[in-house]
């Protein structure tokens, strides 16, 4: 293994001028892009192991309707597509503006097409830097709804279960 050149982008972001802003947001969006390219083969983990990813272990959410109300929040019938799953700053290695690499795929899966957009939105991750740059690669009204549920979903199954 070797060691990637770089600093995270969450140690830098919130010093970068617009115009480094907006190169990190254009090399995010290419990313993205060629992530969606990669035909999904299930929904769930990489590794489709039996675990479909950390948050999904083998229990059953009950009541039923708990496990309905959660899901509400989220659109149905979605295209799956390739996700890192915690594409966020503190996973982000630049040099500069210029990204080096991506780091901790253990959340990387196929998955909804929002789900890459709702994780990059994780508020401990938010920053002045980092809000700007999602506003230049998801350009419109934010997806509140889509993104409480999917950190709700989420918490109940990890602190819950």
């Amino acid at each position: 293994m070797e060691e990637i050149p770089g600093v995270q982008l969450k140690e830098v972001i919130d010093t970068f001028t617009p115009l480094q802003l907006e190169h990190v947001a254009s090399q995010i969006k290419g990313l993205l892009t060629e992530m969606r390219s990669i035909a999904a083969p299930h929904i769930g983990s990489v590794s489709g192991g039996p675990f479909r990813n950390n948050y999904f272990f083998p229990y059953a959410i009950k009541p039923q309707h708990a496990w309905t109300k959660l899901l509400a929040g989220f659109p149905q019938d979605c295209p799956i597509y390739f996700s890192h799953g915690d594409l966020v700053p503190r996973n982000i290695l630049v040099e500069g503006s210029t990204i080096t690499g991506i780091v901790d795929w253990s959340m990387a899966g196929f998955y909804p097409e929002f789900w890459e957009y709702c994780r990059m939105y994780d508020e401990s991750e938010q920053s002045k830097g980092w809000t700007q740059v999602l506003s230049m690669i998801f350009p419109g009204p934010r997806h509140d709804i889509q993104i409480a549920s999917l950190h709700r979903l989420m918490g109940t199954l990890l602190y819950n279960l």
